[in-house]
Formats: structure tokens, C-alpha cells, sequence
């Protein structure tokens, strides 16, 4: 058997046969190194596996060299090298080589490139994140992490670059129950960090910028793994299948910017019970910075306080006070919700009769869901916690309107008086009972509202008036 064998090992074939194994299982090897790189590697992997590609193109070369210098009879066998060669080259030039500038910043000194900075805020209850993550990074912020008795949260405005780096922040990140936060573009795989929260938000300057991993090779073997494996990561991490089969089909290098909208329906940021509530800031020590962040972080909130400039500070103040005083969540909440409702009020008095004859059928499908008078007579005087105890789509439906009147443009000119030649039309088309009863449907002033039945049948007479009557009816309702 040993003879036999070192027969074999003597013969031609194997010298030429072993450049042929070691180029191709080594291209085959250092290809996979550079893909599980792109997921796990350190900030120096990909100029690694770069500088490995660089080497065994080379000696691709220089087996061709080899072949077309033994002559004619190695022709075939110089033909095939010059195929592998060709193939390594534009591998190389094409799939690696664009990785180079990237690699190449991540292992300058840090004091030739920008850091990522680390503020503490709100007491220490907060550290902004903000630049990009290089090696040591995460070291660095877990360090931090740890020194921050009072931490609560994490401000993210990361421009990523560093897997690696990014997966052992997410780790601290969900070991420490920390809350994320987006208050600028959260770019690559910053977004595995922000998925790590154990509640999320977004302020109005917050996105998402998502990135499609590029394979530094063209080897479909390697593509197809590195795709699975980032569609696996992202998966588990909590990013949901629609936005990442979205992602995984975005061409590469290029960034996906999800906004609010997207992050809403994949439930990415917290899902509050009713529109208009907020998650609070976990007490005890909130600031009132951090109750006007969780405001802003709702969008219905912004546009309120775009139609009353002060708003939200008028309900950071009073939520504030609620939970000073011992006050639950609920209560809080409660207490921001009626300031949304005194908002409503207002507006409704200086719209046009479109859209507030949208809000008087809103008015009806929620009077619809009340038996009780009395609930019927608090709903029509503005009682939140009659408001509360509806379905959850009819205060979303509340707020779809909300933010439909907010964007109404505000009158130049106060609303005229009723005069007495429109009061006339109006008790002709519905009787002088009805008129009466019309100017107390709704309002906050205190007055007697009417009962259930009455209050509906009032709506339902009102929407069926002529257009001009139905106008001065909805004026004699809200005006």
C-alpha cells in the first residue's frame, strides 16, 4: 500500500493538481471568512480578509506564469489558471476592493476621524449617541453604561459601520432594560441597538436608515449565506419579515430610510392604547425635558401644538403635577388627554362646516356606544374618562380628525354672530324645540345637556338638512 501510494504522490498529476486545491479551496475559505466578517468581524476584518483576497490573487497570477512558461504542453492547464485568475481579479476589483475605503477608516487613529460622542442628559437618566462606531467602541459605552447609576434610556443618532460593535451594544443594551430612543437618523446596524429597547420612540427628527449587507465576493455560494444570515439577525433581533424582506430586496450600498409612518405598522415604536397617550417617562426623577420628548414623539401631539403654541408645555406641566402628587399613569394620562380635548373645543369653533360636520359624525358613532344619559350628557360636555371607556377605534378615529383640522388653515376673522334673520331660517327647517336644543348639544360650559336619545335624534336631523340649513345648524351647535 505505501508503495503504491508513493507511486502516486510521484506522479505529475499532483503537482499539478495542488496549485489548482490550494487557490480554489482558499479563495472558497477567505470569500466565507469575509462574509461571516461583514456579521461578526471586528472593525479591522474586512481589510483582513482584503489583504488574504489581494494574496491569493496574486499567486493566481503567478501560476498562470507558471503554466504558459512549461510550453505547448500545458497549454489546457495555462488556459483554466488564466479563467481562475480572471475570475479572482474581477472578484476582487469588484466585490472587495469597494470595501476598502470603509475598512481603511475603521483602523486609522481616532484622532485622524470622527468619534463617536457620548453625552450624558437628563440628569444621567440618558446618553446621546451620536457618529459613528468603530472598533472599541462598544468597550468604551458599556464602560459608560455601567458607571450611569440613574440610566435610563439611549438617544441614538449612530451612522453604524461596525457589526460587531453594534450587536455587543444591543446585548448591554437588553441585559440593562434600557429604553431607545431615535432622535436622528439611526443608520445600518444602529437600528439592532434601537431594536434592543424595551420601549421605543421616536422624535421628530428620528429615522431609520436600514442597509442591505453587501457580499465582498461574487461567489453566489457566500451571497446567498450572508443574505440568509442578515434576514436571520434581523428577524430575531424583533425587526418585523415585512421590512426586512423590503430590506433584503434594496439595493446595496444604498440606504432604506423608514420613517414613523412604517415603524407605526410594523410596530417597531410603542403601540399606546389611545391615540393621543404617550409613553411616559419612568418615574421617579423625570424632567420635564423628557415629558416634552415623549409629546413629541406623537404625532397628533405636534400638530396641537402647531395650532396652540404652548400646548405641550401647558401639559408637561400638568402631567408633571399629576405624578408629583402620587397621581397613577392613568391619571397622567387622563390629564393630557382632557388638555387634547379643550384643544378640539377650540377648534371646532373657528372650522369650516366640512369639517366639522366630519366631527358631528364622529360625535354620533360615539354617543352610539353609551346607554346611560349620563354618560351621553358627559360625553357631549367633554368628559375624558367617558372618552376612555369607548372602543379604542373610535379614539383613533378622534384623532384621525384631529390631525385633519389641525391642518385646516385658521380663519383671519373671528365667527360672526348668529344673527336673527338666520336664527329664523334655522327654527323654520327644524322647529324652535329643536333650535334650543341644538345650541346646548355640545360644549364645556357647564350648561344641561340632552339625554341619549334626544342627542341622537338631534345629529340625525341635523345631517339631514339642506346644505345652507345644515351650515346654520352645525354654527348653532359649535359657534
Amino acid at each position: 500500500m505505501s508503495k503504491k501510494l508513493e507511486s502516486w504522490l510521484s506522479r505529475e498529476r499532483l503537482r499539478v493538481a495542488l496549485p489548482w486545491v490550494l487557490l480554489g479551496g482558499g479563495a472558497l475559505t477567505v470569500d466565507g471568512l469575509a462574509s461571516w466578517g461583514q456579521l461578526n468581524g471586528g472593525a479591522a476584518a474586512p481589510l483582513l480578509w482584503m489583504l488574504l483576497q489581494a494574496v491569493l490573487l496574486l499567486a493566481a497570477w503567478a501560476f498562470v506564469l507558471q503554466q504558459v512558461r512549461r510550453g505547448p504542453s500545458a497549454r489546457v492547464h495555462a488556459g483554466w489558471a488564466l479563467l481562475l485568475a480572471l475570475f479572482l481579479s474581477v472578484n476582487f476589483l469588484w466585490a472587495a476592493l469597494p470595501h476598502a475605503g470603509t475598512a481603511w477608516r475603521q483602523i486609522q487613529p481616532s484622532s485622524t476621524q470622527p468619534q463617536l460622542r457620548i453625552e450624558s442628559q437628563d440628569q444621567g437618566r440618558t446618553l446621546r449617541l451620536q457618529g459613528p462606531l468603530q472598533s472599541g467602541d462598544a468597550a468604551r459605552l458599556i464602560s459608560r453604561m455601567k458607571s450611569e447609576a440613574a440610566l435610563v434610556r439611549l438617544d441614538l443618532a449612530l451612522e453604524g459601520g461596525a457589526m460587531g460593535e453594534a450587536r455587543q451594544i444591543a446585548t448591554a443594551v437588553a441585559e440593562r432594560g434600557l429604553q431607545t430612543r431615535l432622535v436622528g437618523r439611526c443608520e445600518r446596524d444602529c437600528v439592532l441597538i434601537f431594536l434592543a429597547g424595551t420601549k421605543r420612540q421616536v422624535l421628530p427628527s428620528g429615522l431609520l436608515a436600514l442597509q442591505r449587507l453587501d457580499a465582498p465576493s461574487l461567489n453566489p455560494l457566500w451571497v446567498h449565506w450572508l443574505r440568509s444570515a442578515q434576514r436571520k439577525l434581523y428577524l430575531d433581533a424583533g425587526l418585523p419579515a415585512p421590512l426586512v424582506t423590503k430590506l433584503l430586496l434594496s439595493p446595496a450600498p444604498f440606504l432604506r430610510d423608514t420613517g414613523v409612518p412604517e415603524m407605526r405598522i410594523g410596530k417597531l415604536i410603542g403601540q399606546t392604547r389611545f391615540a393621543l397617550d404617550i409613553d411616559l417617562p419612568p418615574e421617579p426623577g423625570a424632567s420635564a425635558s423628557e415629558y416634552r420628548q415623549a409629546l413629541s414623539s406623537n404625532s397628533y401631539w405636534l400638530l396641537l401644538e402647531r395650532r396652540f403654541p404652548g400646548l405641550t408645555q401647558l401639559a408637561t406641566d400638568r402631567m408633571m403635577a399629576v405624578r408629583a402628587q402620587g397621581g397613577s399613569e392613568e391619571a397622567a394620562l387622563e390629564t393630557g388627554h382632557a388638555l387634547a380635548v379643550a384643544g378640539v373645543q377650540q377648534m371646532l369653533g373657528k372650522l369650516g362646516p366640512e369639517v366639522r360636520l366630519l366631527y358631528l359624525q364622529l360625535l354620533e358613532a360615539q354617543l352610539a356606544g353609551l346607554k346611560s344619559d349620563a354618560d351621553c350628557q358627559a360625553l357631549l360636555s367633554g368628559d375624558v374618562k367617558v372618552r376612555r371607556r369607548l372602543p379604542v377605534e373610535l379614539s383613533q378615529r378622534e384623532a384621525d380628525w384631529i390631525e385633519t383640522a389641525a391642518l385646516e388653515p385658521v380663519p383671519d376673522q373671528a365667527a360672526r354672530r348668529f344673527s336673527s334673520l338666520e336664527a329664523e331660517v334655522l327654527r323654520r327647517s327644524v322647529g324652535l324645540t329643536r333650535m334650543h336644543e341644538l345650541a346646548r348639544l355640545w360644549g364645556p360650559d357647564g350648561g344641561t345637556r340632552p339625554g341619549c336619545a334626544s342627542a341622537r335624534s338631534s345629529l340625525a336631523q341635523l345631517q339631514a338638512l339642506p346644505g345652507p340649513q345644515r351650515h346654520l345648524a352645525l354654527r348653532r351647535v359649535f359657534d
